[in-house]
């Protein structure tokens, strides 16, 4: 018995060490050392393992429950970016909420059934039962017919007459406001990139972020190795290093992508309200060059588990809705509905005086 618990003991120790060194992921660009990200990929699992030895040790009447105790209290910006046990605040009457919603809608190509199975009087509804003002869309369809006939429902049954897109490309910004001041960069493909418009609220105004950062490409692969996968072959594990290879150069190019879009954040001259689909989690270097000016809404306001994407990777938040700091968050929701391997986010906000 002895034995079992001086193992358990040493194994609870690694698992200590391994979250402690996951907390450098966000310090450490990936262009000069990558693998640590893996690491932040994989937090809600060290979570996971760390509270199962805390009740393990506190059962046993063991002090040993204080090494994963403490190590979670070290990184509580880890678990507050993960867990969320907020209330909605009460908006002031001094000023108008804004509704935002976000969406990586995967070009309204269903994951859950045959090809087309999600129409675009679908995507209306669930838009309208929610009244967002402002949509920030990833992956929007490049159909062009789709495309338009989505932007005519979403005018007509929603209010959302503004709209900022480009044919064949990704990004799109639907608003009841008129729109101004609108640019648009794609990085080397018509998916991956960013897009802004500014939207006047009375005497103010807000400068709305459109983003989708580079993808790993992992979903396919890690759904082939989980069912044909075996250990014992060759194959298996030149996938998983094809894999390991893929998500090094995702995370390298993130990094910069997301370097390039808080350098423009920081010219606005107005409140920035950002949304989108950065392909990363909230422990990431990517992530951190953007919160480092704004909050996070999941974060100040949201409530149970942050996971986003509802693809074979579980367990990930890698979709956000973030806000300039003279910008007041009310709440936040991730809605668990749609057809899309992301889950819709929707926050309202409220400028400060």
């Amino acid at each position: 018995m002895k034995r079992i618990e001086n193992a358990l003991r040493w194994a609870n120790a690694l698992l200590v060490l391994i979250t402690l060194t996951s907390y450098l992921s966000p310090y450490l660009d990936p262009g000069t050392f990558w693998p640590i990200s893996i690491l932040a990929l994989f937090y809600p699992w060290l979570l996971l393992l760390n509270l199962l030895c805390i009740f393990y040790w506190a059962f046993q009447r063991r002090r040993y429950f204080w090494y994963s105790l403490g190590v979670l209290i070290v990184g509580w910006n880890f678990l507050t970016n993960f867990v969320g046990w907020h209330s909605p605040s009460t908006p002031s009457p001094s000023a108008e909420p804004v509704r935002v919603m976000s969406y990586n809608c995967h070009a309204l190509v269903a994951v859950d059934g045959p090809l087309g199975t999600w129409k675009v009087p679908e995507m209306s509804r669930m838009v309208q039962a929610h009244q967002p003002d402002v949509i920030l869309f990833q992956e929007y369809p490049t159909l062009k017919r789709i495309a338009d006939a989505l932007a005519k429902q979403l005018a007509k049954d929603c209010g959302l007459k503004y709209n900022f897109r480009e044919h064949r490309r990704g990004l799109a910004i639907f608003s009841k406001y008129p729109l101004s001041n609108k640019q648009v960069k794609y990085f080397k493909n018509d998916a991956n990139g960013f897009q802004y418009a500014d939207i006047k609220l009375g005497e103010q105004a807000l400068r709305f972020y459109n983003v989708h950062l580079q993808t790993n490409a992992l979903s396919g692969i890690a759904n082939k190795v989980a069912k044909e996968g075996n250990l014992q072959e060759k194959e298996t594990w030149l996938q998983i290093r094809g894999m390991m290879g893929r998500y090094k150069r995702s995370t390298q190019v993130r990094g910069k992508q997301a370097t390039e879009i808080a350098a423009k954040i920081a010219e606005s001259p107005h409140p920035v309200i950002l949304g989108g689909d950065l392909n990363d989690v909230p422990y990431s270097y990517t992530f951190r060059q953007l919160n480092k000016t704004l909050q996070d809404a999941f974060q100040k306001k949201g409530s149970g588990l942050g996971i986003t994407f509802n693809g074979s990777i579980p367990a990930l938040r890698i979709d956000y809705i973030m806000a300039d700091p003279r910008v007041k968050i009310l709440d936040h929701k991730i809605l668990h509905e749609g057809h899309s391997d992301h889950y819709p986010l929707i926050s309202n906000f409220q400028l400060l005086p």
